[in-house]
């Protein structure tokens, strides 16, 4: 009987073979992970669903768009590009709103 080889088998070698890609894929996750916290806090104080001219939550153009991302979970946007897309943009144009909510609990 011949001896087994560990070349398959051992911790060391079942470690990825593109390290640099698993650490983008890990900053994206965190990154689509954040944006997604972001849409969250909009859309809890977003309760008149730009119903109201208010100032808070989504505008109307945004609105529909917003509440369907953010209900997504970060598996679910990873695994489709353009939602990753849109949910880092939305995030961008609502993350001072979302500060402002987090920080101050305004509105």
């Amino acid at each position: 009987m011949s001896e087994r080889s560990t070349r398959y088998s051992s911790t060391e070698n079942q470690k990825s073979r593109h390290p640099d890609r698993d650490d983008l894929e890990g900053r994206r996750r965190k990154l689509v992970g954040n944006a997604l916290r972001v849409l969250r806090i909009i859309a809890g104080a977003d309760l008149d669903q730009a119903k109201q001219l208010n100032g808070v939550g989504f505008s109307k153009g945004d609105t529909t768009l917003g509440h369907r991302l953010s209900a997504l979970t970060v598996e679910q946007a990873m695994s489709d590009g353009s939602s990753a897309r849109k949910i880092i943009m939305l995030a961008l144009r609502y993350i001072r709103q979302a500060f402002q909510i987090q920080t101050h609990g305004l509105f």
